[in-house]
This record gives C-alpha cells, sequence and structure tokens, in this order.
C-alpha cells in the first residue's frame, strides 16, 4: 500500500477514461460497470473487494486472499431522525429485512446494481459502520492522496 496513491474522480465515466488513456494502472468498479463497459476492452479483474469470492466471478480471488487487508464495498443504510421512535424504526427494519429475503430482489441488487445483499439492522449496522471506517481511517494513513 506504500506504493499506491490514491486519485478522485468525480464520476465513474472519468475513471474509466484515465484507465484507459493509461493515466491509472488500476481502478475499481461495481460488476454492472465492468460487465457493461469494460469486458468490451479487455480489461483483466486483479481482484474482488468483498471479503469472499462471488458468484459471478468464481475464478478471481479476493484482496484477503492477496494479501491486501481490507475490503471496500458500497454499504446503502437507511437513516431517520434520532427522535424517530424505535417501533417505527423496528417496522422499517422489518420490512426491508422481509424485501431482501425475496430471491428476484437479491437477483436484482447483485447483478443489475453490483451490490452484495447484506442486510444489518439497529447496532449491527452501527457496528458495522464504525468498524469500516476504522479500516478505512487505518489504510488511509500511510497512503498519498492526489486529485
Amino acid at each position: 500500500m506504500a506504493d499506491v496513491r490514491l486519485v478522485g474522480y468525480p464520476d465513474t465515466g472519468q475513471q474509466v477514461s484515465a484507465l484507459m488513456a493509461e493515466e491509472v494502472d488500476f481502478a475499481m468498479f461495481n460488476l454492472p460497470i465492468w460487465w457493461r463497459f469494460l469486458r468490451r476492452w479487455h480489461l483483466k479483474p486483479l481482484g474482488i473487494a468483498h471479503p469472499e469470492r462471488l458468484d459471478s466471478m468464481p475464478d478471481v480471488a479476493t484482496r484477503r486472499e492477496q494479501g491486501i487487508e481490507m475490503d471496500h464495498s458500497t454499504s446503502r443504510g437507511i437513516f431517520a431522525p434520532k427522535d424517530t421512535p424505535q417501533e417505527v424504526l423496528d417496522a422499517v427494519a422489518d420490512a426491508y429485512g422481509q424485501a431482501l429475503e425475496d430471491e428476484q430482489v437479491q437477483s436484482r441488487i447483485e447483478n443489475e446494481f453490483g451490490s452484495v445483499v447484506r442486510f444489518l439492522a439497529g447496532d449491527d449496522y452501527q457496528a458495522f459502520l464504525d468498524e469500516n471506517e476504522a479500516a478505512l481511517s487505518a489504510a488511509a494513513e500511510n497512503i498519498e492522496f492526489q486529485n
């Protein structure tokens, strides 16, 4: 990681352009971007940034398997004002949990949006956010950023 310099791009299109112009050596994309755009340019996936290999790319090793002890993925959450009653929060969490049990919903999220379905509610989600922030902060301490 000491040899990696992170470069920020305002959108995926500019990131793809930089990769294709060889302005950067590698980039991180989600699966829909990979399938839609990058596969036609015959780019090779270098690693999966999820803790486990993906069913859609079973031959591609995870970054952890490659010795890079950090995961990176998009995590989406539902947030409410602090004074929201617990019964309302529980009802919303139950509705999301039930919806995410549907195989068609799971398939669409994974195959169309490139996300891995992992439902966490309440304290479990807060713990995930705290752990993720700590891991990203630790990784960023020794990386040079460039815009």
